[in-house]
């Protein structure tokens, strides 16, 4: 009977509403003995604390209850989830009572005393239309959110060739959705790096294991970095049956890690000495700082890092001019100043700082580079 929804992995949850309770623990046995999990109530007021709280399949309800009509439980599950099927059972079968239940959207209707088999095809004929309705809404689901994902998402058979990709993986790729099935997409690899790729991929899939790497695509005029992973999708016994992956365009950011270290490089061998300080206007700590500083200060970049500025302040460093400084970062504003420093062997130092903000994308200060004259 449930041989095909437990190739789906899911066993069909089921709530049986009935007062009476020896009809109630006989149907509940039936159906665990065949596999199904059941949710039992005796009245309407305990189903509707279940309903919407479980993950149901199939409700079975008796007609005729003490605090309410089965009719009502009815609606308030065609309202609450509609992908529910609904087998109305009563010993006060009537023509109109059926018709009532059918008009509301039952799916069957069966009287008392029941005949199991009957019951039990019933219920199983409903669970295969809820999986099956469940399964459309679980992959329109999929496909929305595919469509919509800011990462480019790829899936692919048991064999590593790609069966899918969605709008996103053609925005990064700069190829078709046409173009990058099969093997297809192999091609979009920047020649230097399509043999590691397509190497570790394939030992990858061969293993069934997961996937995860960095590379180049090459598109009409440009390169895009990308970062790819991939995992394998089971069935129940463990055999993969295809790979499910991500890739998430890191072109900008490759391009800024290219200028940072530019910058850096820059900033490195200049010959004017620069502070890098995180961006805490009352306890600033030193971040960074170049070969130019530790020449005028004494002090080696492993030493003042992490540290505060105020390893180079001494008993003549004006207090009124820091003031001023903290003032000042505080707005978010640079700053020009002289101070008086000292170096790490003790000896005074004269110099002008000239303080400015680093902010992100956002505007938001997330660093303070102090150069000195």
């Amino acid at each position: 009977m449930l041989g095909a929804v437990h190739s789906q992995g899911e066993v069909p949850k089921v709530l049986i509403v009935e007062d009476n309770p020896r009809q109630l623990q006989t149907l509940g046995q039936i159906l665990r003995s065949e596999g199904y999990a059941t949710v039992e109530c005796r009245n309407a007021t305990e189903a509707a604390r279940v309903i919407g709280a479980e993950d149901l399949a199939v409700a079975i309800l008796d007609l005729r209850l003490p605090d309410q009509p089965g009719t009502q439980v009815l609606q308030r599950l065609r309202t609450v989830d509609d992908t529910v099927r609904v087998i109305m059972h009563t010993g006060y079968g009537s023509f109109d009572s059926a018709k009532d239940a059918v008009n509301l959207g039952a799916f069957a209707y069966l009287e008392k005393p029941v005949d199991p088999e009957e019951l039990l095809r019933q219920v199983g004929r409903a669970s295969e239309q809820w999986m099956r309705q469940a399964l459309h809404k679980s992959e329109q689901r999929y496909r929305v959110l595919a469509e919509l994902s800011p990462v480019g998402i790829f899936h692919t058979g048991a064999d590593g060739r790609f069966v899918s990709v969605n709008r996103r993986w053609c925005e990064i790729t700069g190829l078709t959705a046409a173009d990058s099935l099969g093997t297809g997409w192999q091609q979009g690899i920047k020649a230097e790096d399509r043999e590691d790729v397509l190497g570790a991929w394939h030992r990858a899939v061969a293993a069934g294991r997961k996937w995860s790497t960095e590379f180049r695509f090459r598109r009409t005029g440009e390169t895009s970095w990308v970062y790819a992973l991939a995992w394998p999708h089971t069935d129940s016994e463990g055999t993969v049956g295809g790979y499910v992956g991500t890739i998430t365009d890191l072109t900008e950011r490759k391009r800024m890690e290219e200028s940072l270290k530019l910058v850096e490089a820059v900033l490195e061998q200049a010959l004017v000495p620069v502070l890098v300080t995180t961006a805490d206007t009352e306890e600033p700590r030193i971040a960074w700082v170049n070969d130019a500083f530790e020449a005028l200060t004494g002090y080696p970049s492993e030493e003042v890092l992490g540290q505060s500025p105020e390893i180079l302040y001494g008993p003549k460093t004006s207090r009124t001019v820091l003031e001023k400084q903290r003032d000042h970062m505080r707005r978010g504003k640079s700053f020009v100043g002289d101070l008086v420093n000292y170096r790490k062997d003790g000896s005074i130092l004269v110099t002008e700082w000239r303080i400015d903000p680093v902010r992100d994308s956002g505007g938001r200060i997330t660093h303070w580079v102090t150069i000195f004259r």
